[in-house]
Formats: C-alpha cells, sequence, structure tokens
C-alpha cells in the first residue's frame, strides 16, 4: 500500500499491533457513531397514504390499512425522518385531488439534497387505454374517491421532488392485477387463512377483462416512467409489493404482507451479506422476501407474492440493527463500492491520476479532482493488502479541503507526500465531493502519519460508510448529498 513520507507504525510499535490499535481508537467512535444513527435530520421527509375505507362501497375495504400506517411511520422514523416531518394521508381524507396537494405541499418543504419518503398503501388497478403503448393496460393507484392516480401522473407529481432531492424513495403496497391461481377476480374478495383473513389489494372497477388478467408490464412501472419524463435511476428507488402480474395481500390482523416484512427487516431483522458495513434496498428485499415466502410456506391455494425492486437498488436508506451484526470476511471493497453507489450523479467528480502504475519504493501518487459541484472534498484510499482505509484528504498537514465548481484540485499538495510501498496489487482510491461537510472525528483517532486510518473489519466498514453518506448538521446548509468516484492504482 502507499504511505506517507513520514514515520509510520508508530501506533503499532507502542500499543504492539493493529487490533490493539483498534481496540484504542473505536469505543468513543462507535458510541458516538450509534447515538448520531438514532438522531432525527430534518433534511428527511415523508408522506404516507393508506386507504383501507373507500368512497364507493362496492370497492371491498382493507382492514389492515391501520397497522400499514403504524408499520410505514416506523419504517420513516428509522430512516431518520422526524416526526414533524412526517405526514399521514388516510382513508376519505386521501382523494387524489388531495395526495395532489400534499405532494406539491412536500415538494415545497424539499430542500436540495433532501432524502423522502412516499409510501402507499391501498387498492391497485389496470384498466385498457387505446392511446397507451405496449399491451394498452395503464397502472394505477385507487385513491378514496377512486380516481385513479396512474404512474404517469405520479411520476409527473413526484419529478420536482426527484429533480432535487439526494434520493426519492417510493414503496407501493397494491398489486395492478386481479388474477388468483390464474384466473381474473370477477370480484375483489378475501379468503380466511391460518393466523387471519387476507384480501387481495386490487379493485376491478372500470378495469377490462384483459387487463385484470395477469400480464407482465414492467415497462410501465413507476421507475421507468420517471426516469422517462428525466430522473436519475440512481436517485430514485422504488419498492413493490408484488410483481406485475401478481397479487399483493392485505392482512387484517397486520396489515400489508410486504410492509410487514419490510418493516420487521428494517428494524432489526435484515443482515449485511456482502460485509460491506451497511444494508443496502437489495439486501432489505432480500429479508423481506424470505418472510413473504415463510407467510405462504404451507398454502396449497396461494404462491407467495414477489417484492419487487426499481432503481438505485444499492441505496441505503438508513442505519439497520443487521448493520452491526455483519461479521468478518467479505471484500473490504465492498464499503467504497456502497459509498459510490450512494451518490448523486448530477454532482459529477472526475479523478485523473499522473499515472495508474506506480513502482514500488520509488514512484509517488500524483493526481488531479475536478467536481461540477461546489463542496468538502474527501480522498479515502484501501490499500493493497486490504487491512486499512486511510483517510488521505484532508489531513493534519492539510486542512484545506473545499473545492468550487469547476474548480481543478492537484494533490497532494506541499507538506505531505506519498509514495508507493507494497505490497505489489491494486489500491483503491474514493474521491467524495460532499455538499455539506462530514464529521470526521466518528472515525477514531488512530493515526498513519498524518493521516486517519481505520481497519477493514465490519466495524471500520460501517463507520467509513456511514461518515460519508451523513452531513453534519450544525451549518446553514445541511445536505447528505455528494458526488463521488473510484479508481485503482496498481503498485507493482
Amino acid at each position: 500500500m502507499m504511505r506517507a513520507l513520514l514515520p509510520l507504525g508508530l501506533c503499532v510499535a507502542l500499543l504492539g499491533g493493529p487490533a490493539a490499535c483498534a481496540q484504542a481508537a473505536t469505543g468513543a467512535a462507535q458510541a458516538a457513531q450509534a447515538a448520531q444513527a438514532a438522531q432525527p435530520r430534518m433534511s428527511r421527509h415523508a408522506l404516507i397514504i393508506a386507504v383501507g375505507e373507500y368512497l364507493d362501497p362496492t370497492i371491498p375495504t382493507l382492514r389492515g390499512v391501520g397497522y400499514d400506517i403504524e408499520s410505514a411511520t416506523r419504517m420513516a422514523l428509522a430512516m431518520q425522518v422526524p416526526e414533524e416531518n412526517i405526514r399521514v394521508l388516510r382513508d376519505a381524507e386521501a382523494t387524489a385531488a388531495n395526495i395532489e396537494r400534499e405532494i406539491a405541499a412536500l415538494e415545497k418543504r424539499t430542500q436540495p439534497g433532501d432524502r423522502v419518503f412516499f409510501y402507499f398503501s391501498g387498492h391497485g388497478s389496470r384498466w385498457y387505454d387505446a392511446s397507451a403503448t405496449g399491451n394498452g393496460c395503464v397502472e394505477a393507484l385507487l385513491p378514496s374517491d377512486a380516481t385513479p392516480l396512474t404512474n404517469g401522473r405520479l411520476a409527473s407529481l413526484l419529478k420536482p421532488i426527484a429533480d432535487k432531492s439526494d434520493k426519492l424513495f417510493v414503496f407501493y403496497d397494491a398489486c395492478h392485477s386481479g388474477g388468483i391461481a390464474g384466473q381474473p377476480l370477477a370480484q375483489a374478495r378475501s379468503m380466511s387463512v391460518a393466523g387471519g383473513t387476507l384480501t387481495p389489494k386490487f379493485s376491478p372497477a372500470g378495469a377490462a377483462d384483459q387487463c385484470a388478467r395477469p400480464v407482465n408490464i414492467k415497462t410501465r412501472a413507476f421507475t421507468v416512467e420517471a426516469v422517462r419524463q428525466g430522473g436519475q435511476a440512481e436517485n430514485i428507488v422504488q419498492i413493490s409489493s408484488s410483481r406485475p402480474d401478481e397479487v399483493s395481500f392485505d392482512d387484517d390482523n397486520g396489515g400489508g404482507i410486504a410492509t410487514q416484512a419490510w418493516r420487521d427487516c428494517m428494524l432489526g431483522d435484515s443482515s449485511d451479506l456482502d460485509h460491506s458495513g451497511q444494508v443496502s434496498v437489495a439486501e432489505l428485499a432480500a429479508c423481506a422476501q424470505q418472510r413473504v415466502n415463510a407467510r405462504f410456506a404451507n398454502s396449497t391455494q396461494y404462491n407467495a407474492q414477489h417484492i419487487t425492486l426499481g432503481g438505485n437498488q444499492q441505496f441505503v436508506p438508513g442505519w439497520f440493527a443487521g448493520t452491526a451484526d455483519a461479521s468478518a470476511g467479505g471484500d473490504p471493497g465492498g464499503a467504497l463500492k456502497d459509498i459510490l453507489a450512494q451518490r448523486d450523479p448530477r454532482r459529477q467528480v472526475t479523478v485523473k491520476l499522473g499515472a495508474d502504475r506506480l513502482a514500488i519504493g520509488k514512484d509517488k501518487l500524483d493526481l488531479t479532482v475536478t467536481s461540477s459541484h461546489a463542496g468538502h472534498l474527501y480522498l479515502i484510499l484501501l490499500g493493497s493488502d486490504n487491512r486499512s482505509f486511510y483517510l488521505l484528504f484532508p489531513n493534519e498537514r492539510d486542512h484545506a479541503n473545499t473545492i468550487q465548481a469547476g474548480e481543478t484540485l492537484r494533490l497532494p499538495r506541499t507538506g505531505w507526500r506519498i509514495t508507493a510501498q507494497g505490497p505489489a496489487g491494486v489500491d483503491r482510491l474514493l474521491a467524495v465531493v460532499a455538499e455539506s461537510p462530514r464529521n470526521l472525528a466518528l472515525l477514531g483517532n488512530e493515526r498513519a502519519g498524518p493521516f486517519l486510518q481505520s481497519l477493514t473489519d465490519a466495524n471500520g466498514r460501517a463507520r467509513l460508510s456511514w461518515i460519508m453518506g451523513t452531513a453534519t448538521c450544525d451549518a446553514a446548509t445541511c445536505s447528505d448529498a455528494y458526488g463521488a468516484a473510484l479508481v485503482g492504482i496498481t503498485e507493482q
């Protein structure tokens, strides 16, 4: 790995090895990190819409919707949305007009770089429109007045939020197919099962027969509509409670089957499968699907619905209990890949290396960084030995890490240099330009020369990912948004 031209290994010499260094440095950092992970952030917002009672008496009631409100609220709190930033529309107040007004109000509250959670539980529907592309079937969510909100309309309503938010996280617990066991529902009906009563979350009102049948219309998903209208796929995340050709179920005694499973995984049942230090929506979905499958395991008539993902599947929506359970092992570079996956692609960062191959013991690191947006620059190096992360910049010799829009910084600067010291292999260098500063104290106080050092164990990966994704909010501007670029440097 590359090392500074300063005495290194001081902590190892004084304390007896890397493990002792880690034990001396991580205790306070972990405590501070855990405290910050639980704190609400005013830069997070949630709109929860739950419709169980419809104004049209022919539309079946969903008796579990009250549970969904509680579950979605707990999910929002887990994503650090303050209670005062959670708005709920339920039943009669959740008309199409009111939903549109609430989305407009949400857009006004949302500042650039904020994160937004949009949740809907209720019936979905589908009807035939000769002007629609594909098979002519149009998907929609059904507000309480049964005035449908199509995927296209919702994408248009949410586009101003997606355009300025860091991430827009959309969760639908509804379905757009009336198909059960290969047959369309003549009418939505409930069925008794062990542990409660399940009701399909599909209203056939106004649906043509060919559109009520199970068909694959993935191309009309909300995420696709949003991207078609100019949204960035990396900044939008959609969770759907079932595939387009499946039925989602409401449980009278607990709410949406998918919502229950997702809530439980968010609140402690999830696992950090790739040992990156964070739990992504893909990992949450794997956990939730296991719970859904278990719910239908003994059913002789119905198969399990399948939770589907759209947009950025590597999005990390919050700090969950499963993260702390990450065991040793895995690729330490997974943490850097996770940080890269959370970037805002509108914030372009370019890293150019003086040379991408360095002779061990001879060549020095030389690079330039350019950013499309002003911010604070952080350089993180994963050494070729995969044992430690190093915060190369800023460091105790050079604290001036601001960068202006369009500016090119050449690093290292006077006062610090880095030379290749082996072993032979590939160093990975991540450049992050964050709109708001990060709290580097959470990395601990272990140093390698002028650089902060963190081991690549589960705790080290978790801390690094958390710090890069979480702004310090004591400034006038508080944004979690950042741009990033990842490059490799071969030592030989």
